[in-house]
Parts: structure tokens; C-alpha cells; sequence
């Protein structure tokens, strides 16, 4: 085989094995199960916040993606538009919170009152001017 075989041969394998590469990555693997998975991080949602709005690139490769545990004091409780549940949490900060969205409406929902301290875990999905929580269920 000549050079300008090889060289078109090799480039087709990395060609070939990029485009593998690449779809695992991209094609989704389905939603995580939060309340089985064991949570990467233990946070207050005062330190998260603080953590994304001090380098948001630094917090993204940390949290970002992460199954984690976050306590905080209830600020609201609300419902996004798609129906769902969303509790924001205190941030000691003007300009946002910790937004959870909870994958189920909790038996206890009505028990919950502003101002008291909640624990939730779920999936941290970056920073919006709020911290954003998926797939959240209440501890």
C-alpha cells in the first residue's frame, strides 16, 4: 500500500471512531432516578448559589450534571408552567435562588411553610440568575 492509502485509511478510522465518540455522548441515556442515586454533594443553598455566582465555569464542572443534596430555608412554592412544583430556596442573595423543580408533588406539600428550613436532592442543571434543581425530590 502506498503513503496515500494509509494516510486515507487512518483518517476514515479517526473519522469513524470520532463520530461513535461524539453520538455516545449526545444521545440521551434516559432520566437519572434520584431517589436512588447516592448524592456527589452535600451543600447548603446559600454555598451553591454563592459557588455559581462567584465562577460559574468552576461551579458548572462541579455540580453541574451532579445528583446532590441541598438544604436551605423555603422561600416559595410555586408551579412552573408545565404544572410541576418548583420550591425556591434562601440564597442570601438579591438576585436569585435555588430554584428545585420536583419530579412529583409530595404527599407533605401542604405541610411545607415559608421560612422553614427543607432538605431536597436532585440534579443540578446550571445557573439562570437562579440555581437550577431537576428532577428534585423533598428529604
Amino acid at each position: 500500500m502506498n503513503k496515500r492509502k494509509i494516510i486515507l485509511l487512518g483518517a476514515l478510522a479517526v473519522a469513524v471512531i470520532g463520530a461513535i465518540t461524539a453520538y455516545s455522548f449526545l444521545t440521551p441515556k434516559g432520566e437519572i432516578d434520584v431517589a436512588q442515586s447516592d448524592a456527589t454533594h452535600e451543600v447548603t443553598a446559600s454555598a451553591l448559589y454563592a459557588a455559581f455566582d462567584e465562577d460559574e465555569a468552576t461551579a458548572n464542572n462541579e455540580y453541574a450534571g451532579a445528583v446532590i443534596t441541598i438544604k436551605g430555608v423555603l422561600q416559595a412554592v410555586d408551579e412552573n408552567e408545565s404544572n410541576q412544583i418548583q420550591l425556591s430556596l434562601a440564597a442570601e442573595s438579591d438576585f436569585g435562588s435555588v430554584l428545585c423543580t420536583l419530579r412529583d408533588a409530595p404527599a407533605n406539600l401542604t405541610n411545607l411553610e415559608i421560612g422553614t428550613p427543607v432538605t431536597v436532592k436532585g440534579v443540578c442543571t446550571g445557573y439562570l440568575f437562579d440555581v437550577v434543581i431537576d428532577h428534585a425530590i423533598l428529604l
